[in-house]
């Protein structure tokens, strides 16, 4: 189910433009494992998946594949942020989000 997953998430993602310093993405380990990050150069974000330099994930493309730094052999994939995808990565779901805030939410 979750090779499904990714595959329906990162269909026409593949090839798109590289990701620059100082963007938002999704880092994507599995279905109930997604992190919302903003790239910045010089960074490490930590997850039970190893020690992801940010570095790394500069001129890459959305939807590749990024192996972690360290002991850890984990890897996550790296996907463009949708207003789908957002919310999944958010903890708490049932937040209530006035008008302002949910239109700025849904302009990535």
């Amino acid at each position: 189910q979750a090779f499904s997953l990714l595959a329906m998430v990162t269909d026409g993602v593949l090839g798109a433009p590289d990701i620059a310093d100082g963007r938002t993405v999704i880092l994507f380990g599995s279905t109930k494992e997604l992190q919302l990050l903003r790239v910045e150069k010089g960074r490490v974000t930590n997850n039970r998946y190893g020690n992801f330099h940010h570095d790394d994930i500069i001129g890459r493309c959305f939807g590749s594949k990024v192996q972690s730094r360290g002991k850890s052999s984990g890897f996550m994939y790296v996907l463009e942020p949708t207003p789908y995808m957002v919310t999944l990565s958010v903890v708490h779901r049932t937040q209530i989000i006035v008008r302002h805030v949910a239109s700025a939410s849904t302009d990535c």
